[in-house]
C-alpha cells in the first residue's frame, strides 16, 4: 500500500507518551520502532519513526521545549519540510500522537530528524490554559 492511499477516519483517541516510548513493536534489527504519519501541506502523507532520544528545542531566547524526535522512515523521503507545521502525527491505528512543527537538520545520509510535540503535553496546555476540567479529542 502506497501512502497516498491511506484512508484516515476522524480522529477521536490520542495516546499516552508513555505508549510511544515504551512500543513493543521492534524493526527487522530488533530495535524499538514507533512509527508514525502524518499529512502536511507540503509533504502530503509521510511515514517515520520515534526516535528514542527527545531533543531540547530553543526557538526564542530563554524558551526551551522538548520535543520527540521523528526519524525519516524512507530514507531521502522527509517526514516534514517548510509549510507541514501544525499537521497532526498520528499512528497506524489513527491515535493523534502530536503535531510537527519542525526539523529537517540532517543525521547521516538521507536521514532527518524531525521535531513533533507530543498531543498529551498540547492537551494538557490547553486544558490548564483555559481551566478546563477535560480535553480531548471526543465528539
Amino acid at each position: 500500500m502506497r501512502l497516498s492511499q491511506v484512508q484516515v477516519t476522524p480522529i477521536t483517541e490520542t495516546i499516552s507518551l508513555n505508549e510511544v516510548l515504551n512500543s513493543p513493536v521492534s524493526d527487522t534489527t530488533g530495535e524499538r520502532s514507533f512509527r508514525v504519519l502524518k499529512h502536511g501541506r507540503t509533504t502530503h502523507w509521510t511515514a517515520g519513526v520515534v526516535n528514542e532520544i527527545k531533543s531540547d528545542c530553543q526557538r526564542e531566547q530563554g524558551e526551551i521545549s522538548t520535543e520527540l524526535c521523528i526519524l525519516n522512515l524512507i530514507k531521502r523521503v522527509e517526514f516534514t519540510r517548510p509549510g507541514d507545521s501544525g499537521a497532526l502525527v498520528i499512528d497506524y491505528h489513527g491515535r493523534a500522537v502530536g503535531v510537527a512543527h519542525g526539523g529537517g537538520a540532517p543525521l547521516s545520509e538521507g536521514t532527518e530528524y524531525h521535531y513533533v510535540t507530543p498531543i498529551e503535553w498540547l492537551l494538557d496546555d490547553i486544558k490548564d490554559t483555559l481551566m478546563a476540567e477535560k480535553v480531548d479529542f471526543s465528539s
